[in-house]
């Protein structure tokens, strides 16, 4: 066991120094600011609407650290929020929570860094452009309540491993017309609420939204899985490789990225 903890904490120095970390004295719990300096690098050369976003992911902190959750946070990290933590002790590290990354004319598929924020509660990404298949590691983001996509150009099927996503409120996929397939069991079930807003009735749907797309109904099957999740050393390797992303998600299999990387480097 002390060797295993020795081997981690070793990974953990050499995926900071990777990323030019710089986190002294910053309140951000680490793993969160390594998930977002990676974030920042898979997406930087994506065009001048990514780079118009993560360019200025920087400081925020006592003494210029990268502190995107720092006590200061509000706006200095574009798209990213850190909710509902000022009651905190200032000894407690804080952690992101919201993505909220709309209507940007971002393109390029879902970031897979962006699995790495495990204490998400909420992704907004609605009105861009982004494209490509879904990304099975999202089934690992186990506090996420609100999912937004909506009005994209994604494609393929909703993962399997999103049935994982036990805390999903809402899973608005809408407008995506080369989305197929059915909805894994285990997303929220589609329903209309109705209420009274200004003394007039006012109807919604809430739960999974998916009009405008190819996909049919919910699955009827229930297959056995095992729930797949992303690390920093997986983001990595995948950066420096720049794997395409369909290829990836169909291989299923990050043991062969990092093998064939392993390979690659001998």
């Amino acid at each position: 066991m002390m060797q295993a903890g020795r081997a981690a904490s070793v990974v953990a120095c050499v995926i900071a120094f990777a990323v030019n970390l710089s986190i002294v004295g910053a309140v951000t719990l680490e793993r969160d600011v390594v998930a977002l300096k990676l974030f920042r690098e898979e997406v930087q050369d994506r065009g001048m609407y990514w780079s118009g976003i993560v360019s200025n992911w920087q400081g925020g902190g006592a003494d210029g650290a990268d502190d995107p959750c720092g006590y200061e946070w509000k706006g200095k990290w574009e798209g990213v929020e850190c909710r509902d933590q000022e009651h905190l002790p200032k000894d407690v590290p804080r952690v992101v929570t919201n993505i909220h990354m709309t209507d940007s004319r971002l393109t390029g598929p879902v970031p897979l860094a962006l699995t790495l924020l495990s204490n998400l509660t909420e992704i907004d990404m609605d009105g861009n452009q982004i494209e490509g298949p879904l990304n099975p590691y999202m089934g690992c983001l186990e506090n996420l309540k609100e999912l937004d996509l909506a009005n994209n150009s994604l494609s393929g099927t909703v993962p399997t491993e999103w049935r994982f996503l036990t805390q999903l409120v809402e899973n608005e996929i809408e407008n995506n017309p080369n989305l197929s397939g059915c909805l894994p069991k285990g997303l929220p079930p589609t329903k209309t609420v109705c209420r009274t807003v200004d003394g007039k009735p006012f109807c919604e749907l809430i739960g999974s939204i998916y009009f405008d797309t190819s996909i049919v109904a919910f699955c009827q099957d229930f297959p056995e899985i095992t729930k797949k999740c992303a690390t920093p050393e997986l983001v990595r390797e995948f950066i420096n490789r720049g794997k395409p992303y369909q290829e990836y998600f169909q291989s299923g299999s990050e043991k062969d990225l990092l093998q064939s990387g392993e390979q690659a480097n001998d």
